[in-house]
């Protein structure tokens, strides 16, 4: 199978890349994007490519993440992720050139290579459900599963003021990287996204060129919202205890 085409969901926790991911697929025209880079999925992958060298498995992830005409997709996180990824691409021996730039061994590795930047405006909220899966493991929820007890979750100031912070600092390194690289991905905001869901698609679609007609099959889409009253209410708490806390401050 030949990439023609090929494009990077650029993510940071907690910004719908799985929903995204998953709407994608689901018109079997825009690759099959998917997490086949990170550390914690290699094994899992390995074993289901029956592959041993890197060489092997790179190979096996961009068949995987290619349809039938040639688009190939996956899902990158700045950071670990990210680092992971090309301390194995510069293990190879046609990528480790150390004059060589990550760009220009990603475009040779992933032709027409275009990034699809997803962001969300909101991040206390973005931080309080981050704070949430980290607890309870739970980063993505199909129909019918059942919640998570509320007594196994706590709020925890600090934890979401961290990840509120460490939200921006990723973003900003993704922007770094779309300045070294001389790239204008096509943003998409997480806000928007989740309102208009079948008009998203179509805007990568069409940044992508690609020309193929697709069905978006409302039955394929299997993760639902995991926000609630529990999000909600350590949303409004934080809030308050920030606002006491520059109140405090300026005194």
């Amino acid at each position: 199978m030949t990439i023609t085409r090929a494009y990077w969901i650029c993510t940071t926790p907690r910004t719908g890349g799985q929903l995204l991911g998953q709407l994608l697929r689901a018109t079997g025209i825009a690759g099959r994007p998917e997490e086949y880079f990170r550390p914690d999925n290699e094994p899992l992958y390995q074993h289901l490519w029956q592959v041993t060298s890197y060489s092997d498995y790179l190979q096996r992830a961009l068949i995987a993440g290619t349809t039938s005409n040639g688009i190939f997709g996956a899902k990158m996180e700045v950071g670990e992720m990210l680092t992971h990824f090309m301390q194995q691409l510069r293990g190879l021996p046609q990528f480790s050139e150390p004059r060589r730039s990550l760009h220009s061994l990603l475009t040779e590795l992933f032709p027409n290579l275009k990034l699809l930047w997803l962001t969300r405006r909101n991040k206390v909220r973005q931080a309080a459900s981050w704070w949430r899966a980290m607890q309870s493991n739970e980063w993505a929820r199909s129909k019918g599963d059942s919640s998570i007890p509320e007594l196994s979750l706590h709020y925890s100031f600090a934890a979401i003021d961290q990840l509120a912070t460490e939200s921006l600092l990723r973003e900003a390194a993704w922007q770094e990287y779309f300045l070294q690289w001389q790239v204008t991905p096509l943003t998409l905001v997480y806000e928007d996204f989740i309102e208009d869901q079948a008009g998203t698609v179509r805007r990568i679609v069409d940044f992508l060129g690609i020309q193929d007609s697709y069905v978006l099959p409302a039955a394929a889409i299997t993760l639902v919202k995991q926000a609630d009253q529990v999000s909600e209410d350590w949303v409004q708490r934080y809030r308050e205890e920030k606002q006491r806390s520059w109140t405090q401050r300026a005194w």
